[in-house]
Formats: structure tokens, C-alpha cells, sequence
């Protein structure tokens, strides 16, 4: 009877620490439930819940209209991706970029954090394949930011009827608090936001100078006539007088020469060209100023006035960076060679964005030796996108 007893109490313990997954070699039918990953939701179904991973991870979309639209992700959390399939979500995006005068919108992307707060450590990049061909022109992706929308990276490559935009690293990530969103835009168009042409003030002209008039010499006085004599009042005839002696006439002068005017040049022209895709570049005339909008950090362009005849030209002044102009707001960009030096072109280079992820602006002003002047606007775009502001680091994902 002991020996019994001594039995169930050892059959009692060994089922006990089975219980408690001490003993390994217990059978399978006795182990507890699977804990669940803490960074998976349960039951978290693309795409209206997705896994955030350090790699990224393509994630197919319900699609709009023609168009299949898979989404690349990668960073920390959970998030949701919504296409905007429905009417009201195509009406925003369309509304929003017809005001900016683009084309036209093609789809409207949101990422929203659930289940708590995420990070994007990557501007998501989309695969779109269309039914047809894709649209005529420049497709880019645009991200909202304080109702702005800013141009993001460089156009979708295409290959046939597929548009690709890789997923583009940023530093510091996109950080999204419990149901805050990301929203991107693919559109066809240029750059976002537009910049403003200002027109640079025309010159005033130099007035040519005139010689002074060659002072007249004084006549010379003539002479009197002398005076009759009153005759004698006797019998005889009167005798006549000498003849008045006529007076000396006044030398003329021979007006002097004006000296002939230095022949102005024509007007000042300045080309600006970009040297990387995705800048945009305008050219400058004396009327209406150039530009040059750079969207990633050390990206260049060449400045290059011209005139006939042919004049010198130097860079009279810019706000660009506190080394040319001590009272500006930063260093925003460079040029080379600097203010002062004459030279047949200019190579303009970006250094920074605007603080706050607002754009960096400056000016830069361009003379000929007859004064001519010619502004050239410069705007840094490559720290305004997304959420909070943050750079664009030139590596990509596929």
C-alpha cells in the first residue's frame, strides 16, 4: 500500500513540472499554448494591418481603377495601407493637385499607425503596373506635409506598363504616433511646391553724358560814327563830310566736337543648367529672373551669361551663405568662383535644406561691365518631405 502511494505522488510531480515545461521530454499533448510574438497583432491581415519588418516587404493593395498597386515597406510597428479606392479619397488627391496646376493625380496612398506608435525607416516605395500605358510625362510620388505637397526623389522608372519608385532611406525615420498617418501622392508633373518667378527689377540706365557748350567769344564793340560837322552858315556850299567808316565784323568759332558714345552691349542673358535629374532649372533674362530648385543636397548647376558683344561678368552678390553675405539666414548653397571675380560661367552647388523642413531660399544677382543685371532664385528642397522634416540619404532600396 505504501509503495502505492509513493507511486501517484511520483506520477503527480512528473505531470506537474510537464505542466510548467521543465521536463523536455514530456509528450507533446501535455505543452501549454504557443505565446505570441509581441511584435505581431493577432490576427494581422494585409494590407489592412501589416507587420512593419527591418527589410522591406512588398505589400499588394486592392488597386485603383486599371492600375495593380503594390506598396514597399520596411521599419518598426504596425500600420495600415490604404489606397484610397473609394470616390472621396481620389476627389482630395485630385483637388489638392489641380490646385498646384499640375496634369493630374493618379493615386493616393495613406499608412496609418494602429495597435500604437510606428516608424518608417524608408519613404514607402510603390510598384504600380497599369492595364495600358502608363501616362505620358513624368511620374512622381509626393508626400503631404503641412497640407504641402513636396516632391519626393526622382521619377518612377518604367519599364513597359510597370512604374517603379524605390523605397528611399531617411534620416531621422518617419515617426507616427497611434493612429497617425503618412500620406503619398503619385501624380504626373514637375516638382513640388512650384516656385514663385519673381522679376528682377530692370536696371535704370546710365544717362549719357553730354559735353558742355563751347562758350562764344564777345563781339567786338563797333565803332562810333563820327559825327558831322554842322555847316557854316555862309553863302558858299556846304562841304561834305567824310564817309562813316563801317564797323569790324565778329569772328565765328567752329563749334567743338562731341566725343562720340561708348556703344552699350545687348541684353544680359543667363542660362542656368542643371547637372542631375529631378533639379529643375530655369534661365534668367534682365526681365524676368532664372531659378534653380535642387531636391538633393550637393547636387550642381552652371550659370553662364551671355551678351553680344561679348562683356565680362562676375557674381555682384548673393544670400546664399554667410561667407558672401554675413547677414543671411545660413548656408544654404555655394557658388564658384565667388562674388567679385570675373568669369565666363558659375557652378552653383546645394549644402543644405531649411531648417524645420521649411525650403532653404536665396538669390543670386549677375552683372555685365555695363551694369546689366540679371537675378537667378535659389530654392533647397532636400530636408521638406514627409513628417517633421527629414534628409534624403541617396541610397535606395529596390
Amino acid at each position: 500500500m505504501a509503495m502505492k502511494h509513493f507511486q501517484l505522488r511520483l506520477i503527480f510531480a512528473f505531470t506537474t513540472l510537464c505542466a510548467a515545461g521543465i521536463v523536455a521530454a514530456c509528450s507533446g499533448t501535455v505543452n501549454g499554448p504557443p505565446v505570441p510574438n509581441p511584435t505581431t497583432a493577432p490576427n494581422c491581415v494585409a494590407p489592412s494591418c501589416v507587420s512593419l519588418t527591418a527589410m522591406t516587404q512588398a505589400v499588394p493593395l486592392p488597386g485603383v481603377d486599371d492600375i495593380a498597386v503594390t506598396a514597399l515597406l520596411a521599419g518598426v510597428g504596425t500600420v495600415s495601407v490604404d489606397d484610397s479606392k473609394d470616390r472621396s479619397g481620389a476627389m482630395r488627391i485630385f483637388a489638392i493637385f489641380n490646385r498646384d496646376r499640375l496634369d493630374g493625380a493618379v493615386l493616393f496612398i495613406k499608412i496609418t499607425a494602429i495597435n500604437g506608435p510606428a516608424r518608417l525607416s524608408y519613404v514607402p516605395g510603390l510598384r504600380l503596373v497599369f492595364r495600358g500605358k502608363p501616362p505620358q510625362g513624368a511620374l512622381r510620388l509626393a508626400a503631404l506635409e503641412s497640407g504641402t505637397w513636396t516632391t519626393v526623389g526622382k521619377p518612377g522608372r518604367v519599364d513597359g506598363s510597370t512604374v517603379t519608385f524605390a523605397a528611399t532611406r531617411v534620416r531621422p525615420p518617419i515617426e507616427l504616433r497611434d493612429a497617425e498617418s503618412f500620406e503619398l501622392g503619385a501624380y504626373v508633373g514637375g516638382i513640388l511646391p512650384s516656385p514663385t518667378p519673381t522679376t528682377s527689377p530692370t536696371p535704370a540706365t546710365s544717362p549719357t553724358p553730354t559735353t558742355s557748350p563751347t562758350p562764344t567769344t564777345s563781339p567786338k564793340p563797333t565803332t562810333s560814327p563820327t559825327p558831322t560837322m554842322s555847316p557854316t552858315p555862309t553863302a558858299s556850299p556846304t562841304p561834305k563830310t567824310s564817309p562813316t567808316a563801317s564797323p569790324s565784323p565778329s569772328p565765328t568759332h567752329s563749334p567743338t566736337p562731341s566725343p562720340s558714345p561708348t556703344p552699350r552691349p545687348g541684353p544680359l542673358t543667363v542660362a542656368v543648367a542643371c547637372n542631375q535629374s529631378g533639379d529643375a532649372c530655369v534661365n534668367g533674362t534682365m526681365s524676368s529672373a532664372g531659378s534653380a530648385l535642387f531636391i538633393v543636397l550637393n547636387h550642381t548647376a552652371v550659370i553662364t551669361p551671355a551678351e553680344t558683344p561679348v562683356s565680362t561678368y562676375r557674381l555682384a552678390s548673393d544670400t546664399c551663405n554667410l561667407t558672401d553675405d554675413p547677414s543671411g539666414n545660413g548656408d544654404w548653397a555655394t557658388f564658384s568662383p565667388g562674388p567679385g571675380t570675373n568669369a565666363s560661367s558659375f557652378t552653383l552647388t546645394a549644402k543644405n535644406g531649411g531648417t524645420n523642413a521649411n525650403r532653404a531660399i536665396c538669390k543670386a544677382v549677375i552683372v555685365d561691365a555695363s551694369g546689366q543685371s540679371v537675378t537667378i532664385n535659389i530654392t533647397v528642397t532636400a530636408s521638406s518631405i514627409g513628417i517633421n522634416g527629414r534628409k534624403i540619404h541617396g541610397g535606395t532600396l529596390p
